[in-house]
C-alpha cells in the first residue's frame, strides 16, 4: 500500500556460492523502495512506497564472489495499492411516501484492492 511500510521482506532467498552474495533487481522497484545489495531485502527509502504501481514483475540477480563469478536470477511480481478512500457524495436524500425509490449512492469508494463492498449500519 501506498504510505505503507514494508517490514524486512526478501522475495529472493539465495544459499550456496562462494564469498558475500550481491543482489540486484531490475528494473527498478517503484518509488519509495529498494533492495539492499547485501540481503536481497526490500526496504523503505525515504519512509514508504509513495506512489501506486501496478503488478510488474520484477527479476532479481544474485552474483558471489567466486572466480569466475556465479550468478542465479529468480523473479517475483508486486504490485504497490492506493490507499482505500470513501468520498461523501451527499449527505442525506428525501423520499416521498409511497413513491419509488431513486437509486442514490451516498458514498463514493477508490483505491484498495478490489472488489470493494459496502455495508450500511444501522441495518
Amino acid at each position: 500500500m501506498v504510505d505503507a511500510a514494508i517490514v524486512d521482506e526478501a522475495p529472493v532467498n539465495a544459499v550456496g556460492g562462494l564469498g558475500l552474495l550481491h543482489f540486484s533487481v531490475q528494473p527498478p522497484l517503484p518509488d519509495g523502495l529498494q533492495m539492499e545489495e547485501r540481503n536481497g531485502k526490500i526496504k523503505n527509502v525515504p519512509g514508504t512506497p509513495i506512489a501506486v504501481s501496478p503488478a510488474t514483475e520484477y527479476t532479481v540477480t544474485v552474483t558471489d564472489s567466486a572466480d569466475p563469478l556465479q550468478t542465479v536470477t529468480a523473479t517475483f511480481t508486486l504490485a504497490v495499492h492506493g490507499n482505500l478512500a470513501a468520498a461523501l457524495n451527499q449527505p442525506y436524500t428525501t423520499q416521498a411516501l409511497n413513491e419509488p425509490l431513486t437509486a442514490y449512492a451516498p458514498v463514493t469508494a477508490s483505491g484498495g484492492v478490489g472488489p470493494l463492498s459496502y455495508d450500511v449500519a444501522p441495518p
